[in-house]
C-alpha cells in the first residue's frame, strides 16, 4: 500500500522521516516535497501534486510539515482555505488524526469536521500541532491500521 505525504508549510520532506521509520514494511511511501523558493498559490501546488500522483495503483494521502517571503504567503494562503464544501462532499474514507494539544489549529475542528461529513473517522492523541515528528510512533500506528482497513474494502 502507498501512503502518499504532503508537506506542511515549510514544503520539505524532513519532518516525516521519523515517522516514515515507524511505520509496517507494508507501507510505502512517497513524499511529494514543494518549491522551497518559489512563491506560488495554492493551484499551481495542486496541479504539481497531481502530476507527482500515482496512476497505477490505490493510495492514502495526508493532507495534512523555505524562503521567508515564501512561508509567509503559504501563512496568508492557508488562513483563507476552505475546504469544508470538499469535505461535505468526499466520497473517500478520510482519518482526522487530531492533537489534543494543537494550538495553530482551532480547538472543535473534529465536531466540525464530523457534522459535514460523519463518515470521517476522528483519532485524537495526546500533543502538540506536529504529531507525526512528536508521536511517529502512535501515529504511524493509527494511519497504517486505518490505510489497513481501506485497503481491504477496495
Amino acid at each position: 500500500m502507498l501512503l502518499v505525504l504532503l508537506p506542511g508549510l515549510d514544503g520539505n520532506a524532513f519532518l516525516f522521516g521519523r515517522f516514515i521509520n515507524a511505520l509496517p514494511e507494508s507501507v510505502e511511501t512517497l513524499v511529494i516535497d514543494y518549491p522551497r523558493e518559489v512563491k506560488q498559490t495554492y493551484d499551481p501546488l495542486l496541479e504539481l501534486v497531481r502530476a507527482r500522483l500515482p496512476t497505477e495503483q490505490p493510495f492514502r494521502h495526508l493532507v495534512g510539515p523555505v524562503g521567508r517571503g515564501v512561508l509567509a504567503l503559504r501563512v496568508r494562503q492557508t488562513l483563507g482555505v476552505d475546504v469544508s464544501r470538499a469535505v461535505k462532499n468526499a466520497k473517500v474514507p478520510m482519518l482526522h488524526l487530531g492533537a489534543r494539544d494543537d494550538l495553530l489549529l482551532r480547538s472543535g475542528l473534529a465536531n466540525e469536521l464530523s457534522a459535514l461529513n460523519p463518515a470521517i473517522e476522528l483519532v485524537e492523541l495526546p500533543g502538540p500541532h506536529l504529531l507525526l515528528q512528536v508521536k511517529p510512533e502512535e501515529s504511524a500506528a493509527i494511519i497504517a491500521r486505518f490505510a489497513t482497513a481501506q485497503s481491504r474494502s477496495l
